[in-house]
């Protein structure tokens, strides 16, 4: 229709804005939904409700009621509008139940009511949405046609939190595209002829059912009390994978239009004493989306392929969980079975991801979580992660905190924070490699954008908070250093592409490391924070897959068991806390003309040794070096408040106390 733009959300809430909630639900009593129609075709209707987080597109619903046929509660039959009494319209007969008769014919406009239970399990909330949903089915051959409206409502129910009801609800029913939450992605049922008519839950489209079966409505299970805490020692280290030939449970394939969930993430005795820190503002608890191609799914009959590599794609600031699941599905789908991946699409807590103040969240925790499930299915491929933005921030973090066991780390338009030195729920708290960090040697892969205003590669200051990025180049020298790189890297030109298809060039800078560690950055020229949409003839994602594929060949050539092989990777171990230069703001050409931003930091502040090293003994062998006076910063209330200023201190972990104090203003 013209004037009507629709994209992958728009059949959650039509991509309108939420408001205020304007209707109040009382869980275990009876709401009467009252609906305006001008168009009386046969179909069937539902009743959702969700918690998510996301107000404006929920993914995660509860379904609440399928009513067949719409009918309204004073109905007398069980057909579609058969019978209405309390608003009565015209009905020609014969009608329905008779032999050879036709549709009802309804002269419309009119309304139909119904009453729906609301479970008396309802989480008490400020603010949920209720989606009502019609699929008309007067069009067989042209399939079904999708109606919907929302409504932004408060709860009035148990004092449980939503986070605690949703992990015993099943099913949630996750709506990502529009289709891919009705039965055969859009079966329908017919409606018409006194003998070939269709009607009944069993042949309703909408919600989630086995085929053949009626659909589900959201059920309570398990109504027993959250799983006690994991004994003494028990730790959220990255698992092992599981013994070989283990056939316990499947990890199915699917097609390349629609993830798969992965489900009982936070059910798992090892995590339940950090669910609410898990789940906290995340949109359901626990939900991640998987795309497991043929070469990679494990079915219970047979052993699992462990040449498949498991990659975690994070969104940016404002992103959900299919936002890199559209850019990578024909990538994961398509290549040969060799370099096949399977694919983790994540969401962020309101959208964003905990790695600067942004939510209360132990987003390391959910991590660890879904490796724990993944490794119970069956998966057994090594880890990467690939963030933009926001979610690059996440996957600096995975990289620097070695317990978590990640191979590889791909970050699209950030950099590593260099203040402060912690930040988050501990223990995988390091915002970058030290004494402490517990680091291991990983492959990384940063790419960047020249012109880039947002997250500038000179670094500096994150927007109005207290953390400090690292330049771009300061990122790099570090880590080539915890991967035991040597001597100054190779720079060479590539060509790329930005914006909707604009020609520019790129620089690659390469150190000479070990083939499972490489440390590569690429820099577009004149690209902003989206970066490039090329690079050296293929689309961006392919790159980061190809680099992904070539560190798995090289992990597979490796010894296994030497010092450096992907299954016992160098562990970086300093013997002083990392100092990083002394922040100072880049000197930027004319970004029109040139596209580039010259940081003034330094990078000879960590020089290469010239022939490899053996790692360094572990710091807890190397003597503090504790400095004779701590050392502090006076800011004065004029500067915190019109100058903007801050107090950057860095810590030696072995003392416990700051060593070196900078005041930083804007």
């Amino acid at each position: 229709m013209q004037g009507h733009c629709f994209g992958p959300t728009s059949f959650r809430c039509k991509d309108l804005a939420a408001e205020s909630p304007s209707l109040t639900l009382n869980a275990g009593t009876n709401l009467t939904l009252t609906l305006f129609y001008q168009a009386f075709h046969p179909g069937d209707c539902s009743v959702y409700i969700s918690y998510d987080a996301e107000k404006d597109a929920p993914i995660s619903w509860l379904a609440l009621a399928h009513i067949p046929g719409c009918v309204s509660h004073a109905a007398t039959r069980t057909h579609d509008y058969s019978l209405i009494a309390l608003d009565a319209v015209r009905v020609f007969e014969p009608c329905c139940g008779q032999a050879g008769g036709q549709d009802r014919t309804l002269v419309g406009p009119t309304t139909l009511s119904f009453n729906v239970t609301l479970p008396p399990w309802l989480a008490s909330c400020a603010h949920c949405v209720l989606r009502w949903e019609w699929v008309a089915v007067h069009q067989p051959a042209a399939g079904p046609q999708q109606y919907l409206d929302c409504v932004d409502v408060s709860v009035v129910g148990t004092s449980d939190t939503s986070e605690a009801m949703l992990r015993r609800v099943r099913p949630v029913v996750n709506i990502t595209n529009g289709a891919e939450h009705l039965r055969g992605n859009g079966l329908m049922r017919f409606p018409y002829g006194a003998h070939r008519r269709q009607f009944g839950l069993q042949y309703m489209a909408g919600g989630q059912a086995t085929p053949g079966g009626p659909l589900a409505v959201a059920t309570l299970i398990d109504p027993a009390p959250p799983l006690p805490p994991p004994p003494p020692g028990t730790t959220t280290s990255t698992p092992p994978p599981p013994p070989s030939g283990a056939a316990s449970a499947s990890l199915p394939s699917h097609s390349r239009n629609v993830p798969q969930s992965l489900t009982e993430v936070c059910d798992q005795p090892a995590f339940s004493s950090r669910s609410n820190l898990i789940v906290a503002g995340r949109s359901v608890a626990c939900s991640v989306l998987l795309d497991v191609p043929t070469a990679c799914a494990r079915p219970t009959s047979s052993s699992y392929d462990p040449s498949c590599a498991i990659v975690f794609f994070f969104h940016g600031a404002g992103g959900n969980s299919m936002s890199h699941f559209w850019r990578t599905r024909d990538i994961i789908h398509t290549t040969t079975a060799a370099q096949q991946l399977i694919g983790v699409f994540l969401q962020g807590a309101g959208r964003v991801w905990n790695t600067a103040g942004q939510s209360t969240a132990d987003d390391m925790a959910f991590v660890l979580a879904i490796i724990t499930r993944l490794r119970a299915l069956g998966a057994t491929g090594r880890l990467y992660a690939f963030g933009s933005s926001n979610g690059a921030a996440l996957a600096q973090r995975i990289g620097t905190n070695g317990g978590l066991g990640f191979t590889g780390i791909v970050a699209s338009a950030t950099q590593l924070s260099a203040s402060p030195e912690r930040y988050g729920p501990p223990p995988h708290d390091y915002n970058y490699p030290t004494v402490g960090s517990a680091t291991r040697g990983v492959a990384v892969l940063m790419l960047h954008g020249s012109a880039d205003t947002t997250i500038p590669i000179g670094g500096g200051r994150l927007f109005q908070t207290s953390t400090y990025l690292a330049s771009t180049a300061d990122t790099m020298q570090l880590w080539a250093h915890v991967n035991g790189c040597t001597g100054a890297p190779s720079v060479n030109s590539l060509s790329a592409t930005y914006g909707a298809a604009t020609t520019t060039s790129a620089t690659l800078t390469a150190f000479t490391c070990p083939a499972t560690t490489p440390v590569e950055y690429v820099e577009t020229r004149c690209a902003g924070h989206g970066g490039a949409a090329s690079i050296n003839g293929v689309q961006v994602m392919q790159y980061v897959a190809t680099f992904i594929h070539r560190v798995e060949s090289a992990c597979g050539a490796a010894i296994a068991g030497e010092v450096g092989a992907c299954d016992n990777p160098r562990v970086y171990s300093p013997s002083a806390a990392t100092a990083w230069p002394v922040y100072s703001a880049p000197t930027c050409t004319d970004t029109q003309s040139s596209c580039t931003c010259t940081p003034r930091t330094t990078t000879s502040w960590m020089p290469l040794p010239s022939q490899p090293q053996a790692p360094s003994p572990p710091s807890s062998l190397a003597p503090p070096q504790c400095a004779g006076a701590p050392s502090r910063c006076l800011l004065t209330a004029e500067q915190a408040m019109q100058q903007k200023c801050s107090c950057s201190y860095k810590w030696n972990v072995a003392c416990s106390e700051p060593v070196a104090a900078e005041l930083r203003c804007e």
